[in-house]
């Protein structure tokens, strides 16, 4: 596991950021009938926060579980992963997504190391061995998230394929030389 960089980021100047702080709440589901595991962990919420200072605070306890608060934590959009964002807020159901740690020395175990509202940085966490959860993006942070696609996304012109592409280079070369071109065998 490599330790988060104690540098803060500065953004090039043709590669603009938006940060929001942004809370988290985390539940622990007890499993009463399952002979593997005795307790399950899922992020369940996330909400704009006010507070920038990070903290965990256990918010409800009960015998069924208890529900946790992560506070402080940032959500930053970059140009550059704009492609996932808008794939996201164009989707039925935007979701935000929170790549999170269990980590047994803690408590609580579980530990939220990133948030992203991009599908694409979801999807490497993923290829990576990471922990994502997706949850539902509430209002603020999808209109938050849409004006920043709208100010940012630059779709990639679309490339005009042509059937044969392959064989014309072939075909041009062979023309010059006087033969076929293709193989003919």
């Amino acid at each position: 596991m490599i330790p988060p960089s104690s540098q803060s980021f500065r953004p090039r100047g043709d590669m603009p950021t938006s940060r929001f702080l942004i809370s988290v709440v985390v539940k622990r589901f007890v499993l009463a009938r399952n002979p593997w595991a005795s307790e399950q962990w899922r992020p369940v919420l996330a909400e704009v926060s006010c507070r920038d200072a990070l903290g965990v605070e256990c918010i409800e306890e009960s015998s069924t579980g208890s529900s946790w608060r992560f506070d402080g934590l940032s959500l930053e959009l970059h140009a550059s992963e704009s492609e996932g964002y808008y794939l996201n807020v164009t989707s039925e159901q935007p979701k935000l997504f929170v790549m999170w740690r269990l980590e047994a020395d803690r408590t609580p175990p579980v530990h939220v190391v990133q948030l992203t509202v991009s599908y694409n940085e979801a999807g490497r966490f993923l290829d990576g061995g990471e922990q994502v959860e997706a949850v539902p993006m509430n209002d603020e942070i999808r209109t938050w998230t849409e004006a920043f696609v709208a100010q940012n996304y630059k779709p990639e012109p679309r490339r005009k394929s042509r059937r044969n592409e392959l064989y014309e280079d072939a075909d041009k070369r062979a023309a010059r030389a006087g033969t076929n071109g293709r193989d003919s065998s």
